[in-house]
C-alpha cells in the first residue's frame, strides 16, 4: 500500500501546467484574473436552449460596485448605494440599499454566470474537474475552450469558450443534467467592450412618468421560490394563494 501511494504521489506532481489537467486550472484561474482585473465591461449577450428561441440581455459594469443589466422585461441598476429593479412590464420598482449580496443576487442566475467574476473572484464556486477542450472556430472567432465539471449535487457542467489575446469569455455552453432529461444552453457576447469608459448616467436610475415604487414583497410576488418556506411567507404578508409546480426522477 505505501508503494502504490507513494506512485500515486509522484505522478499527481508530475502534472504541470503543460500537461491537460495542469492546463485546465490554470485556463480558469487566468479568465478569472483578466475579469478581476478589468475596470469595466459592457455586453450584449443571448442565451439560447437548444432548440428554443434566444432571449437578449444588455450589461455594463463598473468596478468596483456599479452595474447596469438589461432584458427585454425588467431592468436592474446597482449605482455603488443603490440597487434598483424595474419591472417594465407593469412600471413598478423596488428600490433598497446596496450590498454585496444585493449585488450577488442580481447576478445569481445562469445566464449571468460568466460574467459574475468580474466582481466576485469565487463566482464559479465549488470545480471538481477543470479541463481544456483545444482550440475552435465559434462564429468566425477563434476560441480557446476549457470545461468546468462541478459537484454532482449541481447537476450542471459548463464549457467557456476564451479569446486567447485576453482570457474573457465570449461564448459558454451550460449543460444541466437530470436522472431523465439533459438541457442546454448557450451564451452568447454578440458585442464586448472591456476597459472602455461607462458614462456615469448609465448607473442613474429614472423612473418611468408612469412609474410605481413598490415593496420587495410586491415586487416578488410573481416570481416563482425554490423554497416553499418562504413562498409561504411571502403569500402570508401580502394575502396571495401559493402555485407548487413540481417533477420527479424515478
Amino acid at each position: 500500500m505505501g508503494t502504490l501511494l507513494g506512485l500515486i504521489a509522484v505522478a499527481a506532481l508530475s502534472q504541470g501546467v503543460d500537461s491537460p489537467v495542469g492546463r485546465g486550472p490554470k485556463m480558469v484561474a487566468d479568465y478569472v484574473a483578466a475579469m478581476q482585473r478589468a475596470t469595466s465591461l459592457s455586453a450584449t449577450v443571448s442565451m439560447q436552449q437548444i432548440g428554443g428561441a434566444p432571449s437578449t440581455y444588455s450589461f455594463q459594469f463598473a468596478k468596483p460596485n456599479k452595474a447596469r443589466i438589461e432584458t427585454p422585461k425588467q431592468l436592474m441598476i446597482a449605482d455603488g448605494t443603490t440597487l434598483t429593479i424595474l419591472n417594465k412590464t407593469n412600471a413598478t420598482y423596488f428600490r433598497a440599499p446596496e450590498t454585496q449580496d444585493g449585488l450577488g443576487n442580481i447576478l445569481s442566475g445562469l445566464e449571468y454566470m460568466v460574467w459574475r467574476p468580474f466582481f466576485f473572484p469565487n463566482a464559479l464556486g465549488r470545480t471538481l474537474v477543470t479541463r481544456p477542450t483545444g482550440m475552435v472556430t465559434r462564429r468566425g472567432m477563434t476560441l480557446d475552450g476549457v470545461e468546468v465539471l462541478y459537484d454532482p449535487g449541481e447537476h450542471y457542467a459548463v464549457t467557456l469558450f476564451l479569446d486567447p489575446a485576453d482570457n474573457i469569455v465570449r461564448q459558454a455552453e451550460f449543460v444541466h443534467s437530470s436522472l431523465s432529461t439533459s438541457e442546454s444552453f448557450i451564451v452568447d457576447a454578440k458585442t464586448l467592450a472591456i476597459n472602455e469608459a461607462i458614462p456615469s448616467s448609465q448607473f442613474q436610475f429614472e423612473p418611468p412618468a408612469n412609474g410605481k415604487q413598490v415593496s420587495l414583497d410586491e415586487m416578488v410576488t410573481d416570481r416563482w421560490y425554490a423554497s416553499l418556506d418562504e413562498a409561504l411567507a411571502v403569500a402570508a404578508r401580502t394575502n396571495k394563494l401559493v402555485l407548487v409546480d413540481f417533477y420527479a426522477d424515478w
